[in-house]
């Protein structure tokens, strides 16, 4: 069924937001329907826009930022903490990450707010002084983001702290 042209465009845009907004709508058509004074139009758009205002309120928008990179203590595992909580179905290819002195990487995984770099080699130590960067995956590869999509960074090389 095709939307009416009365809608703003605001809120067709928004229609893919589910449930919630569907709510909203009926609210604001109930109201509309009930006013009596020739101003239902206007009641509606007002209504719908302030339903989109409040749904694009919780939206995350937040990009997540890395705030820590650890060498897990007696295991060959980097773990690098962001923001928030990450997509663990969104896993780069070992090839986004970098890690000096070299090692190997032969795992990534995500679990909550971490990425885990597994690498092969010798385990990292206080005296190696180690780094990790990040570069962010072409648009055609898998790229680190939250839930909501928003994608980390590039990062340049950075120091690891070895526990």
């Amino acid at each position: 069924m095709p939307l009416p042209d009365f809608l703003p465009s605001s809120i067709i845009g928004g229609l893919a937001s589910g449930e919630r907004l569907r709510h909203a709508l009926l609210r604001a058509v109930d109201e509309a329907l009930e006013d009596t004074s020739g101003r239902k139009r206007q009641r509606l758009t007002t209504a719908l826009n302030a339903a989109t205002t409040a749904l694009n309120a919780g939206r995350d928008t937040a990009v997540p930022t890395i705030s820590a990179r650890q060498n897990l203590a007696g295991v060959n595992v980097i773990r690098i903490t962001c923001s928030e909580g990450l997509d663990p179905v969104a896993v780069p290819l070992a090839a986004a990450f970098t890690l000096a002195p070299a090692r190997t990487i032969t795992k990534v995984e995500v679990q909550g707010p971490w990425v885990l770099l597994h690498y092969a080699g010798a385990k990292y130590v206080a005296g190696d002084n180690p780094t990790v960067a990040y570069t962010q995956p072409a648009a055609t590869q898998v790229r680190v983001q939250d839930d909501a999509g928003n994608l980390l960074a590039t990062s340049a090389a950075t120091a690891v702290t070895v526990l």
